[in-house]
This record gives structure tokens, C-alpha cells and sequence, in this order.
């Protein structure tokens, strides 16, 4: 080659020089502005130059690393390590690359000659330790990792190391310890908290556990998993209520999770919320209909809503699919029997007894007291009380079947409704059957008492127990019209109807009451007045009862009461409407003597 030749070929190779070096120069402003696209290729086109092909290739496969594209980091990483083998940045970050591929033999492979190289680097230290972990070598890992806190010793990457290689040979304190320090030194890592609470829970420290979901679900209060979590350790203590928030959060977080959503059914069935339990299990169901847990549910929740046909399809998928339980038997007799199917209630009632369920015993006693069997009813009542002294309604139906007069037994009836007024002395109907009791016996002024005791606890809140105040006060009125305290019965009787509780008999009897304070010392209007008071009662009588034979007597009576002297057309109309009220009870009862001699009487 000649002279001038060299010079000109060494001045091209200058110029490409500079050209290249402003690529790579370029590539990396462009990086510093945080603009990766354009430095990405600008580092391409420094490497097709072969400018500082280490340097290039060790960004290239950086930025490829942060993008998560891994392979494509780690093929970049190795063209700089070809370029320079000794490049400390670029065999950490290899590594690091092959820890996010779970090849961990090759991750140690790069960090055993990282650490040749620079061996005080703690970085190092650190991912070989976690590298170690990633590979089950756990002894190993944790003597490289106590080394590693010496250099490092506010990192919580080499506590959370730690934990998880202490949690995977079993020493759980110690992997719950490390792991609480590394969330102590980053509070806000929602995945290092997780790890605490998992660890918890994996050691049966529940209460704990559940506190620290908590805090994970306050970090990142969008990650269902803490959530789902934290329900399922709820789920299995049965501590049901307390499962249903921190699910139903994770329903709405993850709606196609189906796990997550067969254990929200749980806890809201567990929680007696049926209202909510039969939809949330038809979710479940339409996520995974094989779930026979969730059929269950939604049968049973539908029961407990009284909407028997549809719980009884739900019995039917499990029948169809053998998995029926005697847990079942129970209720698929009330479903038959709310769906007025009594001989299939009666026989799931009678499989329920030979399983001995305590549950059988109240469904069959109601269903015998429905065919007024009042002797085998009392008895599965009694069984019922036997098995389950806290049953309340077992109490009340067996006394109400031992005041049956093919069942009677009066003492018994007494002790039953005195034991339910013992369990519960706020039960304000409790109350009102032991007073009714005494009425029966005869026994008036202890039934007083009872009724008196009942609006005493009352009180001022009428309205929140309208239906039990002004029962109490149409029995009270009821048993001082026995007394003959006909003042006193009126004035019950008012009080009931003051919060619409009212029917025939007691407009009949407070119009009787009324009649019965007439005085002949009255003056006339006041006694006429009376007499139109109980006139109107027993319209209100006849009205809600026509075949109420005392009404429509004692509105004849009223009607001839009511004829005043000289108003002879008046006088006719109020006859001819007596006669016709009389008619009507001997229709009603042919055999009726006061009627015939009231017709004789005024000549009708």
C-alpha cells in the first residue's frame, strides 16, 4: 500500500470513530431523559458500529431487563460479557435474569465468578444468597446471607431471603422473624407483608395472621389475594360473620375466582344472611356447577326464605347427583312441607330421626300438630327440649298441645310456658301464652298480672310491638269482661284498637261491655249515647264476621233499643232492621231462643 493510501484509510476509520462514539454518546442522553425507545436504538446502531460493545450491550439488555423481557436481556447481557468478561454490572444483572427464569444453576454460575472478581461486593452477597434459596440450597444460603447483613444490614432483601430459606427447612419463628424485618424496613411492600401473614398462618398463629392481611390489604387495598386469604382462615374457625366482609371485597375484586366465591356463599350462610347466601351461591354455581357444597347452600338458604320450590330443584340436582347427606333430611322435609308435600316431609323428617338429629324433632312435631296429633306432636317437643333445652318454640308448641282436650295436661302445659318465661323474661309472647294458661284454669288474677307484666315491658315503645301490645290489651279486656270490669274492658279494648288490633269478638265483646254500664239513674241521652256506641260495635262485628251469631243478635237489640217515642217512621225502619238481624241468627243457628222470642217480642 502506498503513503497516500494508508493516510486516506486512516482518516476513514477516524471519521466512522467519531460517527460511532456520537451514536453511543446519543444513546446514552437519550437513556438519561428517559426516553428507552430512541435509546434502545441508538445503542443498536453503536453496536452494529461496534462502539463500546460491552458498555452497549450491558444497557441494551438493562433496558430489556425492565421491560420484563427477559430473554431478550439476558442474550444482550452475554454479548457484553463476551466483549468484556469481567463486566461486575453486567454478570449481576445475568444472574438476575436467570433467577426471574427460575434457572438457578446458571444464576449461580455467574455469581460464583461475580464473586471471584469482587469479592466485598455485597450486591453480590446478597443475590447469591438469594440464588441459593431459589435452588433449595438452604443451609448454604443462609450462612451467605448472615454474612451478607454484615455489609448490608438495612436491606430487606437479605431478611426476606432469609425467611424464606428458614420457612422452607420448617424453622417457621425464625422465617416469621426475618420476614417481619424486612417488612419493618420496607412498610409499604404489600408482597414482603404478605409473606409475614402467610408465614403466620402456615404456623397456626391465626389472630396474628389475619392482623397482618389486614395491614396488606391497607397497603394495596385492590390485590385480592390478602383478601381471599384472610376469609379462608375466617371460613374454616367458622368465624363466619367476621369472613363476609373481607370477601365480598374479594368477590368484587375477582368476580371469576371460584374458590373465592364458594367461600362467600359460606360465610353469608354460616352468618344466617340467606337473603344474601341463595344469590351469592347461584354466582358459585353458575362459575362451577359441580360444586355439591354450593347446591347445599342454596338449597338450605332457600328454605330459610320460605321459598320452597325453588329449594327443592336445588335438593333435586344433588339427588341426581347421589349427594344428598343426612345434614339434608331436615330440610328437605320443611322445604316439602312448606311445599304443602306433606307425606314426603313426613318421611325426610322420619330418615332425619334415625340419624339422630336433634333437627328433626321440631319440623316433626309441627307437622303432627298439623294434623292435630297432639300426642305424637308433645312428643317430638319434648324430644326436641331434650336435646336442646334452649328451644324456645319446642317449649311453646309442646304446652300448646298439652291444652288440647285429647292431650291435656295442664301441669305440664304450666311448667313448659313458666320455663319459656325463665329463658327469656323479655320474650313479650312468652308472656302473653302463660297468661292465656291461667285464663283457661280460671286463675284471673295471675293472668292479670302476666298481661299487666307484658305492657309494663312494653313501655313506651307501642309502636316497635304493636301487635303484642294490643293482643295484651284485647285479653286484658277479654278477661275483665269475665271479671265483669266492664269499665276497664272498654277501656282495654280502645287501647287495642288504637294500634288495629281488633277482629269480631272483641267489637262484640265491647259492645256488650258498653250495654252493661247502662244505669237506669242515666239521664236519657247519655244512656242513648251508649246504646249507639255498642250499636256501632256491632255493625263493626257483623261486618268483619257475618256468621257471627252474638253480633248479629245484640245489633237487633241495639236496633230496638234505639227507637224513640213518637218517630214512628224512624221507629218502623229501626224494627224492620231488627227483624232481619234476628232472621238472620235463627238462619245461622234454627234453634236459637232469644232470637224467636226477640222476633215475638216486637211483633216481626
Amino acid at each position: 500500500m502506498t503513503m497516500k493510501r494508508l493516510l486516506v484509510s486512516l482518516l476513514i476509520l477516524a471519521v466512522q470513530s467519531t460517527s460511532a462514539q456520537d451514536i453511543y454518546n446519543k444513546a446514552r442522553a437519550l437513556l438519561t431523559a428517559r426516553d428507552t425507545t430512541g435509546a434502545v436504538a441508538s445503542f443498536q446502531d453503536a453496536a452494529k458500529a461496534g462502539q463500546k460493545l460491552a458498555e452497549t450491550h450491558y444497557y441494551l439488555g438493562a433496558i430489556a431487563f425492565a421491560r420484563h423481557r427477559i430473554d431478550e436481556a439476558i442474550l444482550s447481557l452475554q454479548a457484553s460479557l463476551k466483549a468484556d468478561d469481567e463486566k461486575i454490572e453486567a454478570i449481576k444483572l445475568l444472574a438476575m435474569a436467570f433467577l426471574e427464569k427460575k434457572d438457578n444453576k446458571n444464576a449461580l454460575t455467574q455469581l460464583r465468578f461475580a464473586a471471584k472478581i469482587a469479592p466485598k461486593d455485597c450486591e453480590i452477597s446478597v443475590l447469591y444468597g438469594q440464588a441459593l434459596v431459589a435452588a433449595d440450597s438452604n443451609d448454604p444460603a443462609i450462612v451467605q446471607l448472615t454474612k451478607a447483613k454484615e455489609c448490608m444490614p438495612d436491606n430487606p432483601s437479605i431478611y426476606l431471603a432469609l425467611g424464606d430459606a428458614y420457612f422452607k427447612i420448617g424453622v417457621k419463628p425464625l422465617a416469621i422473624s426475618n420476614y417481619q424485618k424486612a417488612s419493618d424496613l420496607a412498610p409499604g411492600n404489600r408482597d414482603i407483608q404478605l409473606k409475614v401473614a402467610r408465614a403466620l398462618s402456615s404456623n397456626k398463629q391465626y389472630n396474628e395472621a389475619i392482623s397482618a392481611y389486614i395491614v396488606a390489604e391497607k397497603i394495596d387495598s385492590t390485590y385480592p389475594d390478602p383478601y381471599h386469604e384472610h376469609g379462608r382462615i375466617l371460613v374454616l374457625a367458622k368465624l363466619y360473620k367476621q369472613a363476609v366482609p373481607p370477601l365480598a371485597r374479594l368477590v368484587r375484586l375477582s368476580p371469576r375466582n371460584i374458590e373465592g366465591s364458594v367461600l362467600y356463599a359460606k360465610a353469608l350462610f354460616g352468618s344466617e344472611y340467606h337473603a344474601d347466601a341463595a344469590p351469592a351461591a347461584l354466582v358459585s354455581i353458575q362459575l362451577d356447577s359441580s360444586n355439591a357444597d354450593v347446591w347445599r347452600i342454596r338449597a338450605h338458604s332457600l328454605v330459610e326464605m320460605k321459598e320452597f320450590n325453588g329449594a327443592l330443584e336445588a335438593f333435586g340436582v344433588l339427588q341426581r347427583r347421589n349427594a344428598i347427606k343426612p345434614e339434608d333430611y331436615v330440610m328437605m322435609g320443611r322445604a316439602y312441607f312448606g311445599a304443602k308435600m306433606d307425606a314426603e316431609a313426613m318421611d325426610y323428617f322420619q330418615k332425619a330421626l334415625v340419624t339422630d338429629s336433634c333437627e328433626s324433632y321440631f319440623p316433626l312435631g309441627s307437622l303432627h300438630m298439623k294434623k292435630q296429633d297432639y300426642k305424637s306432636a308433645s312428643e317430638m317437643f319434648e324430644k326436641k327440649i331434650s336435646c336442646d333445652p334452649q328451644a324456645l318454640s319446642a317449649y311453646v308448641n309442646a304446652a300448646l298441645c298439652y291444652q288440647q282436650q285429647n292431650n291435656l295436661n295442664l301441669p305440664r302445659a304450666r311448667e313448659l310456658f313458666l320455663k319459656v318465661v325463665e329463658l327469656r323474661p323479655e320474650y313479650l309472647n312468652g308472656r302473653l301464652y302463660l297468661a292465656r294458661y291461667y285464663v283457661q284454669v280460671d286463675s284471673f288474677d295471675v293472668a292479670e298480672a302476666q298481661y299487666l307484666e307484658v305492657l309494663r315491658l312494653i313501655g313506651d315503645q307501642v309502636d316497635k310491638n304493636k301487635a303484642v301490645y294490643g293482643e295484651a290489651h284485647k285479653l286484658l279486656g277479654s278477661l275483665y269482661m269475665i271479671r265483669k270490669q266492664y269499665t276497664r274492658a272498654i277501656e282495654s279494648f280502645r287501647k287495642a284498637q288504637s294500634v288495629g288490633a281488633e277482629d269480631a269478638n272483641m267489637h262484640l265483646s265491647w259492645g256488650q261491655a258498653i250495654l252493661q254500664t247502662l244505669d237506669p239513674k242515666d239521664p236519657e241521652e247519655e244512656s242513648r249515647k251508649k246504646n249507639d256506641d255498642a250499636l256501632k260495635h256491632f255493625r263493626i262485628c257483623v261486618q268483619k264476621d257475618p256468621n257471627n251469631v252474638q253480633g248479629h243478635f245484640w245489633l237487633g237489640e241495639c236496633l230496638v233499643r234505639s227507637r224513640i217515642p213518637g218517630e214512628d217512621e224512624k221507629n218502623k225502619e229501626l224494627k224492620d232492621e231488627a227483624c232481619a238481624e234476628w232472621r238472620k241468627v235463627l238462619k245461622l243457628d234454627p234453634k236459637n231462643d232469644d232470637a224467636k222470642k226477640g222476633l215475638e217480642r216486637i211483633g216481626c
